[in-house]
């Protein structure tokens, strides 16, 4: 969909949200018109929600688009949220960890969409035998993504989560960072 669709429908979506009763009810012609300012205040609304579905729209096709179920979008979405991810961000590191293969398993060991280590979700509190479950690999591996940025910045956090923190500050390779990163402004 085109932008100035989605727009549109996230106008629509708001004016039926904000008011559904003006929607039901026959036009009133003695009713105040809105204030500048509220207009303003709505149509912030209504590009703020173009752009969730944007992301929304963006995320559910990088999943499917690789035969995963809009499920697993819509992890992503969920769990990025919850640990304050750009949810465009995860799906760029899934895409350069495992393409999106959630029973990819690397040379050192690392496992499922995000490659995370049977020992870092281990000492998460997570199952290792259950890193090949889609949406279990997502939510462990944004929680160890949003600690690394935590801790570290989001490019040293994203060396981080890929060489593993102590690896940041002593001549580790920023490659992958400048990927995620660069990936980021392609979009």
């Amino acid at each position: 969909m085109t932008r100035r669709l989605l727009l549109s429908l996230a106008c629509l979506a708001l004016f039926l949200a904000v008011s559904p009763a003006r929607a039901q009810a026959p036009p009133n012609h003695d009713a105040a018109l809105p204030t500048i300012a509220e207009a303003e205040s709505l149509a912030l609304e209504a590009e703020t929600l173009a752009t969730r579905m944007e992301v929304t729209l963006t995320v559910l096709q990088a999943a499917t688009s690789h035969g995963l179920p809009a499920d697993v979008g819509m992890a992503v979405l969920a769990v990025s949220e919850r640990y304050g991810l750009d949810p465009l961000l995860v799906c760029r590191v899934i895409e350069i960890e495992s393409d999106w293969d959630p029973g990819a398993v690397s040379r050192s060991g690392a496992v499922g969409l995000m490659q995370v280590m049977s020992g870092t979700a281990a000492a998460m509190g997570f199952d290792p035998a259950r890193l090949t479950e889609a949406e279990y690999n997502i939510e462990a591996g944004c929680r160890y993504l949003a600690e690394m940025v935590a801790r570290f910045g989001l490019t040293a956090g994203l060396v981080a989560y890929n060489e593993g923190p102590r690896d940041v500050g002593r001549g580790s390779r920023s490659e992958y960072s400048a990927a995620v990163l660069q990936a980021d402004a392609d979009d």
